[in-house]
């Protein structure tokens, strides 16, 4: 399996700014990919951000077939990263940076950008359209167990649902860092000085996908030196399956309103 390494040529990062992913997570990503690999494939990104790093890895693994990829985002950074409020100060136009460095890699033709919010842009698509989907936007708790309820019924039956940062499992966590989750649960780090557990994690996304998925979702972290997690959107069985599941997203969603 040919893995794209974003990191493997800092002279095509558009002002210096490097990718926001890192190799392991780039061989995960590309590996969920060839799982749903098809001509004409159609991936769809939540959070791309500046364009270095999985939507690179994502054009690259598609490139061969013809994929093309879809970019959500509103290129004004997450309000609760530090770095993105600094980004913010010092570039006028993050949007394009991400152009940029989306020339860099020659894949103009092949990249949709969306600019809008996450759940606007998810109005512009049928349900069952995607291959795959990769979230990676605001990690915090709210908005990401929202954008997680918002885009699984866009991907295909057969397709992967997947994301970046859940770096902890919710469900082996002790309850004092399930307690410090419910008061941090809307920054995107917690640091943990006190508890047995990983140093600093997400605790949005943790929460989110073990909320939605509980062990039904893979977590990579167990297997591999990275964050990501994935969901392969199996069909309901009969129609008393697809009411269910109908009847799980509606009450998932008014949890969240």
């Amino acid at each position: 399996m040919d893995v794209f390494n974003p990191w493997s040529n800092a002279s095509e990062w558009s002002n210096g700014i490097p990718p926001e992913i890192h190799p392991p997570d780039a061989e995960v990503l590309t590996l969920l990919l060839n799982e749903v690999k098809r001509d004409r494939m159609l991936v769809l990104e939540v959070g791309s951000w500046v364009g270095n790093g999985s939507t690179r890895v994502i054009v690259e693994a598609i490139r061969d077939v013809g994929g093309t990829l879809y970019c959500v985002d509103t290129w004004r950074g997450s309000d609760n990263v530090k770095h993105h409020q600094r980004y913010r100060e010092h570039y006028k136009d993050m949007f394009a940076v991400f152009r940029d460095n989306v020339r860099a890699s020659r894949a103009d033709e092949m990249v949709k950008p969306l600019v809008a919010p996450s759940t606007e842009a998810s109005k512009r698509f049928r349900d069952g359209t995607f291959d795959l989907i990769f979230i990676d936007g605001n990690h915090a708790y709210s908005q990401a167990k929202q954008d997680i309820l918002t885009w699984l019924p866009k991907v295909r039956f057969g397709g992967i649902l997947c994301g970046h940062d859940c770096d902890a499992d919710y469900a082996t966590l002790d309850d004092n860092l399930r307690s410090e989750i419910e008061r941090h649960g809307e920054e995107d780090v917690l640091h943990n000085t006190s508890s047995p557990g990983p140093p600093a994690f997400h605790p949005g996304v943790v929460k989110a996908v073990h909320e939605i998925f509980g062990g039904k979702a893979k977590l990579w972290l167990e297997s591999k030196p990275t964050t990501i997690w994935s969901y392969q959107r199996a069909r309901p069985r009969g129609v008393l399956g697809l009411v269910r599941s109908l009847f799980r997203k509606r009450a998932a969603l008014a949890r969240v309103h």
